[in-house]
């Protein structure tokens, strides 16, 4: 959840030149830059990632949490087991490759959920009553859309707690007031998804008359200060003895651009400063409507080139006949910035039929691959140097990452079934033989007792 800058070639390869002459002392951090260089090199654009969020330890068994994404932070689906490879270090130090018939592996679709708090801020500007490029209106089918993945996620019991946020600011000729949005009312907006207030929230919002300017920047902090000054409780999780934070995350859905131009860079970059102190939030954010390429084709006498496509030179140079152009802004770049600050994810759907799979996409950054094999040369507190890399020619894949296990320090390893059977049926027949020989013997003692007083 870090900003992410894009690495030139030549730092790449500096980097792996200092990488190696300082790798070249220790066996462990030329093998790993070896490694390294090597998927690298088979991609001259490093599009996609791996990373182990989390492990455990259980006797010997160690369990990855594992992501793969692509460019857009985007969780890759559809991976199957021969498509990870697993080197890990034996009890002296020795590589050992983990063979696939010693895995066992969980796809991203059967792996449990994490835990999550989401707020969800849902654009209620009055551009929101146009119609999107399938003809929709955009206030219906996005309120259906989020229908739909509510009711998802119920079937699916994800352990999700929602704040159903709408937002923008009124103006004097809109009746409702606009929607002000602060950190209490979100707290009082947070229910477990399972609740029916979400359905009757989305009821009343869906016949509200859109009539807003949007605001962005200042909905999107409360949010952000909410769920990253809030004490949510750990959350237990299907890893044995194990305690994970729930994941925390803001959803922003908008089909538009912040109307305060005068301050916007200097409110922007302050926005972002805040997404920087709360690197454990991931914001997804959602442009609804067309693109500003496309706007720009259907306006009049517009014509900015493709670099020059900003919110203001698109309102200073362009117009459409009969309508208010700036009804139809979405500012992609400002989007596509604050998901990419805390490694989220930026779509910009244009009918509701996308609408409802960006949001399903948004939902499956809550789960991951899970992969669990035996650690050789397991002991007490010992610890492994492990590379997992994932590789997929259908899917452009060749990515690398490194982990250091450490065994737990009582190393109490339960005997599988298969072998407490044979265990307890001898016990049980050790036990019916002596049990046999000392009702024997008592009864011997007893018969001689009574012959001795006769």
């Amino acid at each position: 959840m870090k900003i992410m800058t894009k690495v030139t070639s030549k730092r790449i390869v500096n980097f792996i030149a200092l990488f190696f002459i300082i790798g070249s002392s220790t066996h462990k951090l030329k093998r790993i830059a070896i490694i390294f260089l090597v998927a690298l090199w088979s991609q001259p654009v490093l599009a996609s990632s791996v990373k182990i969020i989390r492990w455990s330890t259980q006797c010997d068994r160690v369990r990855l949490r594992v992501r793969v994404l692509d460019k857009g932070n985007v969780p890759i689906q559809g991976l199957k087991l021969e498509n990870f490879k697993i080197t890990t270090t034996g009890q002296l130090g020795q590589e050992i490759a983990v063979e696939p018939s010693q895995m066992e592996f969980l796809s991203s679709q059967q792996s449990k959920a994490d835990p999550a708090y989401l707020v969800m801020l849902l654009d209620m500007s009055g551009s929101m009553k146009h119609k999107d490029l399938g003809g929709k209106k955009k206030q219906e089918e996005a309120i259906k859309a989020i229908r739909k993945v509510i009711r998802g996620v119920r079937t699916e019991n994800m352990p999700v707690e929602l704040a159903l946020v709408p937002f923008g600011e009124g103006g004097k000729y809109c009746e409702n007031g606009g929607f002000k949005v602060n950190v209490g009312e979100i707290s009082s907006k947070l229910v477990p998804v399972s609740e029916p207030s979400l359905e009757k929230e989305l009821d009343k919002l869906a016949k509200v008359e859109v009539c807003a300017y949007t605001k962005i920047y200042e909905p999107l902090r409360e949010a952000v200060m909410y769920l990253g000054n809030t004490n949510f409780n750990l959350s237990s999780n299907q890893l044995i003895g194990e305690q994970v934070p729930p994941r925390l995350a803001v959803i922003l859905l908008s089909d538009g651009y912040d109307v305060s131009r005068s301050d916007e860079s200097e409110r922007f970059q302050n926005l972002t400063e805040i997404l920087t102190r709360y690197p454990q939030i991931t914001i997804h954010t959602m442009g609804y409507g067309e693109t500003l390429r496309q706007l720009r084709d259907r306006a009049d006498n517009c014509n900015l080139s493709d670099s020059e496509l900003t919110v203001d030179k698109v309102i200073e140079n362009c117009t459409l006949p009969g309508e208010d152009i700036r009804e139809f802004i979405v500012d992609e770049k400002r989007l596509e910035k604050m998901a990419g600050a805390t490694g989220g994810i930026y779509k910009l759907p244009g009918n509701a039929e996308e609408v409802l799979e960006t949001l399903k996409t948004f939902l499956t950054t809550l789960r991951e691959y899970e992969i669990i094999y035996r650690q050789p040369g397991s002991e007490r507190a010992s610890r492994h140097e492990t590379v997992l890399q994932v590789v997929s020619s259908s899917k452009g894949l060749n990515v690398i990452t490194s982990e250091t296990i450490r065994m737990p320090n009582f190393n109490y390893c339960p005997l599988p079934l298969s072998k407490r059977w044979p265990i307890l049926a001898l016990t049980l027949t050790v036990l019916g033989i002596l049990g046999l020989f000392l009702f024997k013997r008592w009864s011997d003692e007893l018969k001689s007792q009574n012959e001795r007083l006769l």
